[in-house]
């Protein structure tokens, strides 16, 4: 069964593209908005497994909208699309990234790719815009110059999930306390200033592992031809 998509933006044009690109995946767009006003109604309406929304929307955000979409219909997902990755604050990000954010630019299999990711209920966010928020950090068994250790990595898994330090400390057997200064210990280890920004950081990493994978795979392909 196709998995069920609202589009929602503004610019006619814009949302006639991803209208067509998303059908010609194979997905079924069940609505289309150019409001909030309307982007809630029709979800209320075609329960969607997926909304993929502008983050940018006269009046108001993808993310206000979302949260309309959300109180009438509690299990639609949400994809953000931007134009441009340098209108994105940090905040931004922080928020996108327990759901999804791409750039408009994306090629379709990114579309498709992240809009399945999403509906999985796994956060994605765009190759480009995860190189930014990670910075001078990189992907694999070391984040850069930062090393975590084995504890460390089980906390920032249970971080990036949104546990808080009671969770943590059941999860892994130990004390409210320790876990607490183990988190604090990660946050300092990678330059973060704050726990809500760990599962941003966490999927760019991520993807930005996937995207070198991908690229590996790739030319290993190219190779054979």
């Amino acid at each position: 069964m196709a998995l069920t998509v609202l589009v929602v933006d503004d610019i006619e044009v814009a949302r006639a593209g991803l209208v067509a690109a998303l059908e010609s995946g194979g997905f079924e767009v069940v609505g289309q908005a150019d409001s909030a006003e309307v982007a809630e109604e029709v979800a209320r309406k075609t329960r969607p497994d997926v909304a993929v929304l502008d983050l940018r929307l006269p009046g108001s955000t993808g993310f206000e909208v979302s949260r309309r979409i959300a109180r009438v219909s509690p299990s639609t997902r949400f994809l953000f699309v931007t134009a441009h990755e340098g209108d994105l604050s940090e905040d931004d990000i922080t928020e996108a990234a327990f759901h999804g954010l791409i750039l408009k630019t994306a090629t379709l299999y990114e579309l498709y790719r992240a809009v399945e990711q999403v509906a999985a209920g796994d956060p994605v966010l765009d190759p480009t815009i995860a190189k930014t928020l990670v910075g001078r950090l990189s992907p694999g068994e070391s984040f850069g110059r930062v090393t975590l250790t084995q504890r460390e990595r089980e906390v920032f898994k249970l971080l990036s999930e949104g546990k808080g330090d009671i969770e943590i400390s059941q999860s892994l057997g130990i004390s409210p306390r320790t876990a607490k200064n183990y988190v604090s210990r990660v946050l300092h280890k990678l330059g973060l200033s704050r726990r809500s920004q760990v599962p941003a950081f966490a999927a760019a990493t991520r993807e930005l592992t996937d995207s070198r994978d991908r690229t590996q795979q790739w030319t290993r392909s190219e190779s054979l031809l």
